[in-house]
């Protein structure tokens, strides 16, 4: 009984994981940015590692930057396009 416990207290603590994570480098572009713009992340290979990027609003919507600031935007590599910009953000 101890040990069923302990199981079903670990798989309620445990956050709700993905099957399987989301590489940008595994979708289209079109796929790219609607992933982001639905989650507000995305993972990318970066030195062998997954990592989640989050910075930016979705591209499709629009942001507006003051006078002294750029606007940057949040590319990513993926099957179709080696710069695909999935989000933007002033800086």
């Amino acid at each position: 009984m101890l040990k069923r416990t302990s199981f079903l207290m670990i798989a309620v603590l445990l956050p709700a994981m993905p099957a399987a994570a989301q590489q940008a480098e595994k979708m289209t572009c079109e796929q790219a940015k609607a992933f982001f713009a639905r989650n507000g992340y995305i993972n990318k290979l970066v030195h062998g590692k997954s990592l989640p990027i989050r910075r930016g609003v979705p591209i499709n919507q629009s942001i507006s930057c003051g006078r002294d600031t750029n606007r940057f935007t949040t590319s990513v590599q993926t099957v179709d396009k080696k710069r695909c910009n999935v989000a933007h953000y002033c800086g």
